[in-house]
């Protein structure tokens, strides 16, 4: 663990310094349905902030009237989000103090393994610090999401559209998927081809 900690700091330094310029994205057409949706709720499986970062520049490519240009989202009332969640830690934030010596990287980088499956031994019980639902706990990343579907944030009889983008819908995150996916009225899943089409089918089987 201590390996795929060094491995996640790696990773972060990386990310952080990444440059993401909008205008040299291929075929940008493509992003146009999700740049020019309104949400209110953000929840990225990246480590990286690249949709608001983008966002300026996709709304001046689809919108070319600069009078119709909305401003950021964290500067506007429309086209809003109001709530952004880094399920896997965002690159960049403060690393979790452990012991005083050792700091965890904001990172989380693992692997599925049916939990159900898993019993007390040694071994089985030391791969869970591997497992991606033991870091978001581990990492303290994993919960806030689930709030918005609560009463606090949704009047009742309010009905809940999500819009799934650039996830392959694997099984590593089946918890997060299946939990929101359930709690929406309608879910729009983007795919880039038919093959990706197909595979995300199965994907959402298993």
């Amino acid at each position: 663990s201590d390996q795929l900690n060094l491995v996640c700091k790696f990773i972060d330094l990386y990310i952080q310094n990444l440059h993401t310029d909008f205008n040299h994205v291929p075929e940008k057409n493509s992003l146009k349905p999700i740049y020019t949706q309104e949400y209110n709720c953000y929840l990225t499986f990246n480590y990286s902030n690249t949709f608001q970062n983008c966002f300026n520049d996709a709304v001046n490519y689809f919108s070319p009237s600069s009078s119709s240009i909305p401003k950021h989202p964290s500067q506007q009332s429309t086209n809003s989000i109001q709530r952004v969640q880094f399920i896997h830690g965002k690159s960049g934030t403060q690393e979790t103090q452990t012991d005083g010596s050792e700091t965890l990287s904001p990172l989380v980088l693992g692997i599925h393994n049916d939990l159900t499956q898993i019993d007390s031994t040694d071994n089985q019980i030391y791969q869970l610090r591997f497992e991606k639902s033991f870091q978001r706990i581990q990492k303290q990343t994993g919960r806030e999401f689930r709030q918005w579907f609560s009463p606090q944030f949704v009047t009742s009889g309010t009905e809940i559209s999500t819009t799934i983008y650039g996830h392959s819908l694997d099984v590593a995150d089946h918890d997060v998927i299946k939990f929101i996916i359930e709690k929406s009225s309608d879910t729009t899943i983007y795919y880039l081809d038919q093959h990706d089409y197909e595979q995300k089918i199965v994907n959402l089987i298993k």
